[in-house]
């Protein structure tokens, strides 16, 4: 049926059917590999994309849901209150049955398999590395600095000579791109560095405050927890009085009249 088409197809009256055959027809299996290849690199990037996608979902969905429960949070601040005693507590001598039996331990290790479980999710591509970065950098570093020992203490068991391996490993790569950030951003803001070193150091303190000398309007400030608080009353918006016109009969007199 289409070659009975292409025969009997005219262009300007004249029969297309030998030009058509003489340049067209040599070409028609390039031509048709070639649409073949393009619907098949369209459909590779568009699993590529899908993955990419289903991998950030389930890293929002898991960073959500430990800003979400109760239970993760109060396993957070427990953590927060008890990883420093219980990493500085640790000894040569420390015995595994004294530390299991510690304050915190337990949500101490608790939370360091959450961050080891964020680690083997990242190198599997089960979670997406750029979002958990972004989100999970600060914390999962700071833990691991904090809880050195606790992480060396806890491989001294044979069947746990690997334990948080894939976070140890996370955490070299991610405090170098923390140490690479913080040496660009001082080098863009000048003071960054002093900044830096403690969260609440980039607040101004009350004597720092610069209070304009020409305002009188009441001002009232308190410190709190490396927090400035001021509130300050609205000052009265001043009204513009009328000017005073001299209406002496000298005065007047001086004024020229209008022609």
């Amino acid at each position: 049926m289409l070659e009975q088409a292409i025969l009997y197809w005219t262009c300007c009256g004249r029969p297309s059917s030998p030009w058509f055959i003489d340049r067209i027809l040599p070409y028609a299996p390039l031509i048709t590999a070639s649409i073949a290849t393009i619907a098949g690199i369209v459909a590779i990037i568009s699993i590529l994309v899908t993955k990419k996608i289903a991998r950030r979902r389930a890293a929002i969905d898991f960073f959500l849901k430990t800003e979400m429960d109760q239970a993760l949070l109060t396993l957070y601040e427990n953590c927060q209150k008890h990883i420093k005693i219980i990493n500085a507590s640790i000894t040569p001598d420390t015995k595994l049955e004294e530390l299991v039996a510690a304050e915190g331990y337990g949500a101490v290790r608790t939370y360091l398999n959450i961050h080891e479980l964020i680690a083997v999710g990242i190198k599997n591509k089960v979670f997406d590395a750029k979002v958990c970065y972004q989100f999970w950098s600060g914390i999962l570093v700071g833990h691991c600095t904090a809880a050195e020992a606790i992480i060396i203490f806890s491989r001294k068991a044979p069947e746990e000579e690997a334990a948080y391996l894939q976070l140890t490993n996370l955490n070299r790569k991610w405090g170098r791109k923390i140490a690479w950030w913080r040496w660009r951003q001082s080098l863009r803001l000048p003071g960054f560095a002093r900044h830096a070193a403690s969260p609440t150091s980039a607040l101004p303190s009350l004597a720092d405050v610069d209070i304009p000398k020409a305002s009188t309007a009441p001002l009232q400030a308190e410190e709190s927890g490396g927090a400035l608080v001021i509130d300050l009353a609205p000052s009265p918006i001043p009204v513009p009085s009328e000017p005073v016109v001299d209406q002496s009969p000298e005065r007047v007199s001086e004024v020229p009249k209008s022609k």
